[in-house]
């Protein structure tokens, strides 16, 4: 089935993958098209708010015999090898938020 010509997002006259899974998204009574108010949140999420970061595209092209390890923790994707988001996905301890009461080992041992 071709997808509704109110999917095309990005304006260029083609409904592309991209296109199809981000409107998908924003069907709300999934009847193939998108209304007029559909179609503005979805372009506004894509403009605002980085819809498109949600997502890993283009893993398809990367091949049936390459490795590419994909991880998402409670929402955030991590890509390869790559585990520095990896502390966004936990919450903030209450302890590392307090001030350091020593600035240094030295300070606190002036202090004993």
């Amino acid at each position: 089935m071709i997808p509704h010509i109110s999917y095309d997002l990005d304006g260029d006259g083609i409904v592309g993958g991209r296109d199809l899974v981000i409107a998908n998204i924003f069907d709300k009574d999934k009847k193939g098209s998108l209304t007029l108010e559909e179609r503005e949140a979805a372009i506004k999420a894509l403009r605002d708010e980085n819809l498109e970061g949600n997502f890993m595209w283009g893993l398809e092209q990367s091949g049936a015999n390459t490795e590419v390890r994909v991880l998402q923790k409670r929402g955030i994707i991590i890509r390869g090898e790559d585990y520095t988001q990896l502390k966004d996905t936990y919450p903030v301890h209450p302890l590392s938020i307090d001030p350091r009461r020593y600035e240094s080992r030295m300070d606190m041992i002036k202090q004993r």
